[in-house]
């Protein structure tokens, strides 16, 4: 609901803010597409052994590695000189949402009876996820026009960094089931 939601936030208008590197916007969506499309085939790939990794670490450990990728990705984008730093902090997305998604099943899944699932999943990890989303984009969006891309960037990854900081301390850990 924090990490995932600001995410997304954060993804929703970065490429304007990856535009802002170019000369062209041609040039700059042509290279965003090719980004995007090596990012997709590099989800797909980390996912494959995701599971294995998450059963190995714990779902707990794995979600907390997921927050600190993406406050690396969020700070680094922000600080990044030039388009080709920006591009491999938008690329650490490609192992940020393999650790996500598996770490917040198998989290769910062991923590929950099995039949409640589906239920637990859709109200956690999309219904709130949702909600956040939709307060947290017009907040986001005033600030990109008022301090801009890269304080917001640094505002949204410090937040991150404290909801990560806070899952260490609260989130309990639990044993593998499945």
């Amino acid at each position: 609901m924090g990490s995932s939601a600001i995410y997304d936030v954060v993804d929703q208008q970065f490429i304007i803010f990856f535009k802002s590197f170019f000369k062209s916007a041609d040039e700059a969506t042509l290279t965003y597409s090719y980004v995007g499309s090596f990012n997709s085939i590099l989800e797909f790939i980390i996912m494959i052994p995701m599971p294995y990794i998450i059963n190995k670490i714990g779902a707990k450990n794995g979600l907390i590695l997921a927050g600190f990728v993406a406050v690396l990705r969020i700070v680094g984008s922000a600080l990044a000189p030039t388009w080709y730093t920006v591009i491999f902090f938008r690329l650490l997305a490609g192992l940020e949402m393999p650790l996500l998604l598996i770490s917040i099943t198998k989290y769910i899944a062991n923590s929950f009876d099995i039949r409640f699932y589906a239920t637990v999943y859709a109200l956690s990890a999309n219904f709130s996820k949702q909600i956040s989303v939709f307060i947290m984009s017009s907040i986001a969006g005033g600030l990109y026009s008022t301090i801009g891309f890269q304080l917001t960037y640094l505002l949204m990854g410090s937040i991150v960094f404290l909801i990560t900081i806070f899952t260490m301390i609260f989130l309990k850990p639990i044993k593998n089931k499945y």
